[in-house]
């Protein structure tokens, strides 16, 4: 048996192997939490979950424009966060991360700009801005944490942008479209064309 044959016989035999475990793994429900609506401990559209290191776990409240915070078993502690563009407000955020310190930080996408919170929701700083330049944010879709970089994806501009987590621009990477493209229309244009926070929420 050649070396051809046999490593195609070991990748069969190893994905096999990995499927049959699959499938042998089995889960049990635990609990849940929440309903639909605006009221304590519900949600309209939540867009992300995140849990910090004691085991609180933050959900991105889309659509009511808020951070609602939990216990490990569901018990709400506390929320913050309005419809708006002023600090400590939001319009259609769609990621949130907590770093080692338990601090939160909150993809504000329809206002281009990452806020960051303490784990008990005090506002503590903010970064970005409308455009395509490096630092500048359009439509942040989700941001994450890692050490002292925020890594957040700059969605209409389809690139990823770095960040100290104070918000100092570090680097970018991926393909910048959001600049005029021929054929594709001007950024303003297109940029006018994104929906309403209420669908972007769905």
């Amino acid at each position: 048996m050649n070396t051809r044959t046999v490593i195609p016989i070991a990748v069969t035999l190893l994905t096999q192997l990995v499927s049959h475990a699959w499938a042998q793994t089995s889960y049990q429900y635990a609990f849940q939490w929440g309903s639909r609506g605006a009221g304590t401990g519900q949600f309209e559209f939540p867009s992300d979950i995140a849990v910090d290191g004691s085991g609180n776990v933050y959900v991105l409240d889309c659509q009511n424009n808020r951070v609602q915070k939990f216990t490990s078993t569901g018990a709400f502690m506390t929320q913050w966060g309005t419809a708006g563009n002023g600090n400590g407000q939001f319009n259609a955020p769609a990621g949130l991360d907590v770093d080692s310190d338990g601090n939160v930080y909150v993809a504000d996408t329809f206002n281009d700009r990452i806020q960051k919170f303490s784990s008990s929701g005090d506002y503590l700083t903010q970064w970005g801005t409308t455009g395509s330049g490096d630092g500048e944010l359009t439509d942040p879709f989700d941001v994450a944490v890692h050490g002292a970089t925020a890594f957040v994806t700059d969605h209409a501009c389809s690139r990823i942008e770095a960040f100290t987590t104070t918000g100092t621009f570090v680097a970018q990477w991926g393909l910048t479209l959001c600049h005029p493209v021929p054929g594709r229309g001007s950024f303003d244009s297109r940029r006018e064309s994104r929906p309403t926070p209420a669908e972007a929420c769905t």
